[in-house]
């Protein structure tokens, strides 16, 4: 039995999820696809980009950040910084998955500014694009550092419509804390990322915190409860079709 789960946990290697893509029907996005063509220069156009770019993060990352930069710069010229930040959050997100997390880092740091400025509880979802970032580049310190800022920030249990938000950095903490071998922490975390899934119907969501309580239960030798953990995980993930491979 242990072989055989050693196997499966190589194969199934963590990925980071935190900024998922927007979910849109197909109709959805070629009825905005379609408007693109004939809005005018001005900020409905930038939220388009920004909505299509979040779309297209999954099955057409390049696109995806080719919109969002669109975006950046008619915002720019719109003098529109909440447009802006959303498009470099997205583009910032899409850079991470592509193998350059450098530059991602660089555009959520641009966004993290105006939202301090400008949208304050948009700050949440940006440290946590920050952790994600240095995660893919292979900085797991620094991405502690940020991801334990998205968990500290002040509005995150303050404000009741950023559920997304704290579950993403509690999740990341577990993540990031069962890398580290802290396994008490990490099945802290992990298990109130999946509570707070269940209460908020993040259905989708309880894939990624059982994949990690399935992790730490292998580490701890606890087979059966490994293997219990991995099928729901799994099973969660067919049935939502989630768009990034769960740890």
């Amino acid at each position: 039995m242990k072989q055989l789960l050693e196997t499966v946990f190589l194969v199934l290697l963590p990925t980071f999820l935190l900024a998922q893509p927007f979910p849109m029907s197909q109709t959805a996005i070629d009825s905005l696809t379609e408007k693109l063509k004939t809005l005018p220069q001005d900020t409905n156009r930038v939220m388009a980009l920004y909505w299509l770019a979040r779309v297209k993060t999954s099955t057409n990352p390049t696109e995806s950040i080719q919109l969002s930069e669109q975006g950046i710069d008619l915002a720019q010229k719109n003098n529109f910084p909440v447009g802006k930040m959303n498009c470099l959050r997205a583009s910032a997100f899409a850079y991470g998955i592509t193998g350059s997390p450098e530059k991602g880092i660089k555009l959520a740091y641009e966004a993290i500014e105006l939202s301090r400025k400008y949208a304050p509880i948009d700050e949440v979802y940006l440290l946590n694009i920050m952790s994600l970032c240095y995660g893919f580049a292979g900085d797991d310190k620094e991405s502690f550092i940020w991801a334990e800022k998205a968990y500290k920030h002040p509005l995150l249990f303050e404000v009741s419509d950023v559920a997304l938000g704290r579950w993403a950095s509690m999740m990341q903490l577990g993540h990031l804390y069962e890398k580290f071998n802290n396994l008490d922490s990490g099945f802290y975390f992990a298990q109130k990322s999946l509570v707070l899934s269940k209460e908020e119907h993040l259905s989708s969501l309880e894939a990624y915190s059982l994949a990690i309580l399935s992790r730490i239960a292998f580490k701890r030798n606890q087979f059966n409860d490994a293997i219990d953990y991995n099928q729901q995980s799994t099973t969660i993930h067919k049935k939502f079709n989630n768009e990034y491979p769960i740890h």
